[in-house]
């Protein structure tokens, strides 16, 4: 299974480390080309990129973990080269301009596409020190 892991903030870190050790490749994709630099020398084992058509080639799933206010945009850009694969949400909170959870901004974006929703509270560096 190939998995797109869009944000690189730590909660997108701590899924994709959680995730690692079970899945072929996983590549995280990130707008900033600086943080993308910056996680290349810390993180050696993992894949990054700027590149959202190449993030999402034959990708089986794609993890949505980046800040609620940048969601509606990026699965804009999404919608522009998916192709096939689940999505899984695990942007938290609620937009303060829509009023509307990550789902529901799928929904409305690519209302034909199979997701899964990751909710609940977590501390991403107990992800990172647990390998869930």
């Amino acid at each position: 299974m190939n998995i797109a892991i869009l944000g690189c903030g730590n909660f997108g870190l701590a899924l994709g480390n959680a995730l690692s050790s079970q899945y072929n490749r996983i590549i995280f994709y990130s707008k900033f080309q600086e943080e993308i630099d910056s996680l290349k020398e810390k993180y050696l084992n993992y894949s990054f990129t700027t590149d959202l058509r190449l993030a999402m080639q034959d990708t089986d799933l794609i993890v949505v973990a980046i800040p609620i206010e940048y969601v509606t945009d990026t699965l804009f850009l999404v919608k522009e080269c998916y192709s096939s694969g689940v999505i899984l949400v695990a942007s938290k909170g609620i937009d303060t301009k829509t009023k509307q959870f990550a789902y529901q901004m799928l929904e409305n974006i690519l209302p034909n596409v199979h997701y899964g929703i990751l909710s609940g509270g977590t501390f991403a560096r107990d992800m990172m020190d647990s390998r869930i």
